[in-house]
């Protein structure tokens, strides 16, 4: 189409686009994550599971805890995520804005006592136990959540 993408020296299925303030990705395993898991038939599925994640803690809806707008699009073949934009998100690296979670399939685990506590609130609802992982420096960290679910802290 005419929009044009925030990456475009990228191969065309790494590109992301953003247009009215919305963010848009494709959904193929464009850094081998899921190589061990299906490769980009994995990377198609995801998009759907993080999906009815966002949906799960919308339908708790607890005060302070906010999920970003997100629909799966299937078109012409492609499974597009589209996401709301985090204030701010675009002027630093992810990795600054992260404070719960990880950004990297667990490797490197976050946390942070805010989060746990709004974490906390949803827990019963959702039936997630608070538990430790171990994060890449060999360090248990507490999450009440998957590992892939993420607290962003925006400018908002």
């Amino acid at each position: 189409g005419n929009v044009m993408a925030i990456n475009p020296g990228e191969e065309a299925k790494m590109q992301m686009f953003i247009w009215n303030n919305i963010f848009f990705s494709l959904g193929f395993d464009v850094k081998d994550h899921y190589k061990d898991y299906g490769g980009d038939y994995a990377a198609y599925i995801a998009p759907s599971n993080d999906l009815k994640g966002v949906r799960a803690y919308n339908g708790v809806d607890i005060e302070g805890l906010y999920t970003l707008g997100t629909v799966v699009i299937d078109y012409r073949g492609y499974r597009v995520t589209a996401q709301s934009i985090i204030p701010g998100i675009l002027e630093r690296e992810q990795e600054q804005s992260v404070v719960y979670g990880s950004i990297d399939f667990g490797k490197s685990v976050v946390t942070n006592d805010r989060y746990l506590e709004l974490l906390e609130k949803s827990s019963k609802p959702l039936k997630i136990l608070p538990h430790k992982v171990i994060n890449d420096q060999n360090e248990e960290v507490q999450i009440i959540s998957s590992v892939e679910c993420k607290g962003i802290v925006g400018n908002d």
